[in-house]
């Protein structure tokens, strides 16, 4: 870490600075807390950790606290440990209370004791850097969102996407939910101590209790925190894929998956379940942004035609090579389709269900995709009383001369 130390007398600080050069941190030293406030403020590698003494010509400790917080802006967040002598310890509870101080160490400071809270600090740092990181991706994500929202305006696409965000948020609620409790189980342990603080009542047992419920619920924290970036990634990468319509190499059975993850909530909310039997080796050369929004309008077909009445139906996707082709059947089990209706289901602005919403485009546009995007052809099957079937087949590898 990088660590500004701010201490008038030089003999400690040298000891501190020695110190923490031992343990591999780089220190950047000032005699004052205004010649640390003005290192502060020029430094554009920015500072990850300070230590300051409570008691300095110029400016304390605590103003200099306030200040570093006030500045701060834009720059990485600086944990702050307050240097301070047992007899200051009502000024060091209002730096607790006011928010300018994390932590502190009284003087003369034993080096294990000061070690164990850079280490809770580093902890600290590496958890709220990787929040942004999430935070700056979801953030990228919902930018994405908004320029997906733009192009599918008035077309049956904006169902689609619909069905993409409602995904998206339901899954990811699960790991920021466990990630919140975490984070709320520790505020309050960290409000605890600050109680002991004030009375003076903080024992050793307490205080390794209380390091111990930091490294769980950090841990915690980081693992949801991990879980819930990987399915915004996922996200993204299949909402990119669906606006841009760049042809790209991928992983069928993995793409199928993501996709899911995206529109599978839907199925599993009204009780169905979905299957998938993919070879994991089937790659494609052709338009993943395709594939999800065919994925995603039989899918929505199955919810609101197919499973009509029906609480616990199941729909299976498997896909298979055949020569230079690759077959994609898609079935579920639901309620069929009379004579009339099956000739007429390509037919644009064909439904069963407008009253509810049925703008008659969804399984036109799984036509023209198929035909025209990926060069390929569509068969369906279907009875009264025995499911749907699709069977899909389309080359491996489109030539670089199609435009789709």
């Amino acid at each position: 870490m990088r660590i500004l130390i701010a201490e008038d007398e030089k003999i400690p600080r040298n000891v501190l600075r020695h110190t923490l050069n031992s343990w591999g941190h780089e220190v950047v030293e000032a005699a004052d807390g205004r010649e640390a406030y003005d290192v502060f403020r020029g430094t554009a590698k920015g500072v990850d950790m300070l230590i300051t003494d409570w008691m300095m010509p110029e400016m304390d400790g605590l103003e200099l606290a306030r200040r570093v917080r006030r500045d701060g802006g834009e720059r990485q967040y600086t944990y702050i440990i307050l240097l301070t002598a047992k007899s200051d310890i009502d000024d060091m509870v209002t730096g607790f209370r006011e928010g300018e101080v994390d932590d502190y160490v009284v003087k003369p400071f034993v080096a294990s004791e000061l070690e164990v809270r850079l280490q809770v600090g580093e902890r600290l740092l590496a958890l709220e850097r990787r929040q942004k990181e999430i935070n700056r991706s979801l953030s990228e994500s919902l930018d994405e969102l908004h320029r997906t929202q733009q192009k599918l305006v008035q077309s049956e696409k904006m169902a689609s996407l619909g069905g993409l965000v409602a995904g998206v948020a339901h899954e990811i609620n699960t790991p920021v939910g466990l990630g919140l409790t975490a984070a709320s189980f520790l505020v309050r342990k960290t409000e605890e101590m600050r109680g002991h603080l004030e009375g003076e009542t903080l024992t050793r047992s307490q205080f390794e209790a209380y390091l111990r419920n930091v490294e769980e619920a950090s841990s915690s924290i980081l693992a949801n925190l991990d879980r819930a970036g990987e399915l915004i990634r996922s996200f993204k990468k299949v909402a990119v894929d669906q606006t841009s319509g760049e042809k790209r190499r991928f992983a069928l059975a993995a793409y199928i998956r993501g996709v899911l993850v995206s529109i599978g909530h839907e199925c599993r909310r009204a009780g169905h379940s979905i299957q998938v039997e993919c070879d994991e080796g089937i790659e494609l050369e052709s338009y993943p942004g395709a594939f999800m929004q065919i994925l995603t309008n039989l899918v929505m077909n199955s919810l609101m035609h197919g499973f009509d009445g029906v609480s616990d139906g199941s729909i299976s996707i498997s896909a298979r090579r055949a020569g230079g082709d690759v077959v994609l059947e898609y079935a579920d089990d639901g309620v069929g389709m009379d004579e009339k209706t099956l000739k007429n289901i390509y037919e644009p602005f064909f439904t069963t269900k407008r009253a509810r919403g049925g703008t008659g485009l969804g399984m036109q546009i799984v036509y023209n995709l198929v035909t025209q995007t990926l060069k390929g052809d569509i068969r369906c099957e279907s009875a009264p009383g025995k499911g749907t079937r699709f069977t899909i087949t389309v080359p491996a590898c489109l030539e670089m001369t199609n435009e789709g």
